[in-house]
């Protein structure tokens, strides 16, 4: 099985340099590094030609992924099944899905096809952006989308153990603990994470 850890900034931004170096994290995976940057988190555009209110309806429903799905996933495959969605939550033509039967069909056992690393901001829910459904990815959020040693365990515990095939590090603009870190703010614990991210901030 051969993993890929992805950067993926907003359209438009700068992506957060994580505390842990990603080359570093990567090399610990054995994972390669990419880049990629897709189509943004701004708000999608309704489409130029609406579909039939009934087209919706006959669109095949998408299945929760499971073990022969996620066996089958590259990890550009799976990259492309992220740029795939994002297109899909541009454009505002979201797959269809049965919400209750992928909960049903992941209940025993999941098998997420990646895992997304993105800051907690409210303006950027990653299976919303990704347009992935239940049981599709591993969905971690840290202000900033900064690495620590809890991150780097979840993602370690998403690609060894349960077989995810890509890591992505999803930045966004106007991210509040960036702006933090360039005004050294100080404010308890917050404190803590702002200095994680202050040594990009003063490189640059």
């Amino acid at each position: 099985m051969s993993n890929r850890v992805t950067s993926v900034p907003a359209a438009g931004a700068s992506s957060t340099p994580p505390a842990t170096s990603r080359r570093a994290f990567g090399r610990g995976l054995g994972l390669s590094a990419a880049g990629l940057a897709l189509a943004g988190c701004s708000a999608p555009e309704p489409p130029a030609d609406p579909a039939p209110a009934d087209a919706a309806a006959d669109q095949e429903l998408v299945p929760a992924q499971d073990a022969a799905s996620q066996a089958a996933v590259t990890p550009d495959a799976a990259l492309a099944l992220l740029t795939d969605g994002n297109a899909r939550f541009v454009a505002a033509t979201p797959a269809r899905r049965d919400y209750g039967g992928q909960i049903r069909a992941t209940a025993a056992a999941q098998y997420p096809f990646a895992v997304v690393l993105g800051c907690i901001d409210s303006r950027v829910p990653i299976e919303t952006v990704f347009d992935q459904g239940i049981g599709d990815i591993f969905a971690a959020r840290i202000a900033g989308n900064i690495v620590n040693t809890e991150i780097l365990g979840s993602m370690e515990f998403a690609c060894r153990l349960a077989g995810s095939k890509l890591v992505v590090v999803l930045g966004h603009t106007s991210c509040g603990a960036v702006k933090g870190a360039i005004s050294s703010a100080r404010l308890g614990n917050l404190t803590q994470l702002v200095q994680k991210i202050e040594p990009a901030v003063e490189a640059i």
